[in-house]
């Protein structure tokens, strides 16, 4: 059988005169839709699923194909986000589904726009919808770029070096257009002789953005001298003593009404990180970096909790990341501090950093004042922020302006987001240009180099002794992304209104 006939024989079998063949794509389509994000991330499924539900939508009316994208997008988040987002009962689905109905938009806005036999320029439709609508998601969902189609391509280093200029926006384009440029040649009956000079087009930027990741990769890696950083989470002994008093250091909430039995154990834990830490030291630790939520202590007790940090870091010539967590007697009634002390060699505070974005409906805790810590050291421009900060990129771009060399994350996960949660920072090192620590309890702790290599890791619940210790470099570089920002997404929004208005105007003339 010549070529023409075989390819004729499959689009005969897959096309749109079967009955069930568009219900069978969507099927395919749902089940690859769990592997794009979440803990059994597979990143080619980002390349391949959404062609699945992109051919259904085109072959089916909008009465077939908005409710089917809405079901498929539904079920899969509902599979995906089991263990990770933290809802019991109806409200895990409730919360699971908007998440998935919102994943919905730019596959809808393609279907609303789509013509039949269009030509190669609608093919944009579809990538320049998802990158502005993920951007609209970061500026005002409660969890921004959580889910993120960028998050994908984690290790796949080459597509992620297109961050340091475009930021997470570039890469959800550029895999968002593969589907709908497959689907394009799909529709155009796989005709090489139509399809090959626009296909080529699409082959031709794919191939810079792989040769300027390969390149990059390859002569711009970090050549500076190395810091030692030690990471420390919560051992088991400290899980014991707040065990001891029906305390949950995932979710602080002091259940036990005897305040002077919390403060002997609150005492007895920051006696532990404390030897710790100076055990690290004389192991040749320069920087320690303690989790969030490590320690805690009662208003009355905070300054002098401060103090014996203070004479560790003087002691043993340390710089010192001391997680402290203040709170009331009244907690959770009365909001807490979830804070941050930095203190270096010489036993000075170089900042009591509070988290600028407390976790919505998870922390009881003030909100700091949205600035990124910056200070010069022996050891590179060293800055911070604590965990979900990390979601924020307008926030963390505050580091790449400032020219950060190293960005220490002291977090805490759970089970249902590790190592995932993680792995996000990595996006924001190659944006920034800085390379980064996570100390992370409860999840995966990590270092990355500014052009996301894995430095190291260790996973918490993989058995480890509690304890990561990273090289790290103290030279960042500087990026485009940190100059010129979301450029490239306002280009997007701007291509997407042209492109919605050309769209109309051709429909009004046929009319």
């Amino acid at each position: 059988m010549k070529y023409n006939e075989k390819i004729n024989k499959i689009i005969e079998m897959t096309g749109k005169d079967s009955k069930y063949m568009p219900f069978i794509w969507l099927v395919i389509g749902t089940i690859l839709l769990i592997f794009i994000r979440g803990k059994w991330l597979i990143p080619l499924t980002a390349w391949i699923a959404p062609i699945f539900i992109l051919r259904f939508m085109h072959l089916k009316n909008k009465r077939w194909a908005i409710p089917g994208c809405f079901i498929s997008h539904i079920i899969a988040s509902w599979i995906t986000f089991r263990e990770a987002i933290p809802f019991p009962g109806i409200g895990y689905f409730i919360v699971a589904g908007i998440m998935g109905s919102l994943f919905c938009i730019p596959f809808i806005t393609d279907r609303l726009l789509f013509r039949k036999n269009s030509g190669f320029l609608t093919t944009l439709i579809f990538p320049l919808t998802w990158a502005v609508w993920e951007y609209f998601m970061a500026q005002f969902s409660p969890y921004p770029t959580f889910g993120s189609l960028a998050y994908s391509q984690f290790g796949n280093l080459p597509i992620m070096q297109l961050a340091s200029i475009t930021g997470i926006w570039g890469i959800i384009f550029l895999v968002a257009w593969f589907s709908s440029v497959i689907i394009w040649i799909w529709e155009n009956n796989f005709d090489w002789k139509v399809i090959k000079i626009r296909f080529g087009l699409y082959v031709i930027m794919l191939c810079s953005v792989l040769l300027f990741g390969g390149i990059r990769l390859a002569f711009f890696h970090p050549k500076s001298s190395t810091v030692h950083v030690a990471s420390l989470v919560t051992d088991q002994r400290s899980v014991n003593l707040y065990r001891s008093i029906n305390f949950d250091h995932d979710n602080p909430n002091p259940l036990s009404t005897d305040i002077d039995l919390n403060r002997k154990v609150f005492s007895k834990v920051l006696d532990i990180f404390l030897e710790r830490s100076r055990q690290q030291a004389k192991s040749g630790a320069r920087i320690i970096l303690w989790n969030e939520y490590s320690a805690y202590a009662y208003n009355q007790d905070e300054e002098e909790y401060i103090e014996r940090a203070i004479n560790i870091a003087k002691e043993e010539q340390i710089y010192l990341m001391m997680g402290l967590v203040v709170i009331p007697e009244r907690y959770p009634q009365e909001f807490g501090k979830n804070t941050e002390i930095f203190i270096d060699p010489e036993g000075k505070i170089l900042w009591q950093y509070k988290k600028s974005f407390p976790v919505p409906g998870g922390e009881s805790m003030i909100a700091g004042d949205g600035i990124v810590p910056v200070i010069d050291t022996s050891f590179g421009r060293i800055g911070s922020a604590i965990c979900f900060d990390m979601n924020h990129i307008s926030f963390i771009r505050q580091a790449g302006r400032k020219n950060v060399d190293v960005f220490l994350v002291p977090a805490i996960d759970w089970e249902g987001i590790d190592p995932f949660h993680t792995h996000m920072v990595s996006f924001r090192a190659i944006e920034n240009g800085f390379n980064v620590v996570r100390c992370c309890a409860d999840g995966l702790s990590a270092s990355y180099d500014y052009q996301g290599r894995t430095l190291s890791n260790s996973d918490y619940f993989q058995g480890h002794d509690n304890a990561m210790l990273s090289d790290i470099p103290i030279k960042g570089t500087n990026t485009i992304y940190s100059i010129i920002g979301d450029l490239f997404v306002w280009i997007c929004i701007a291509g997407l209104i042209l492109l919605t208005v050309k769209i109309i105007f051709m429909r009004k003339e046929k009319i």
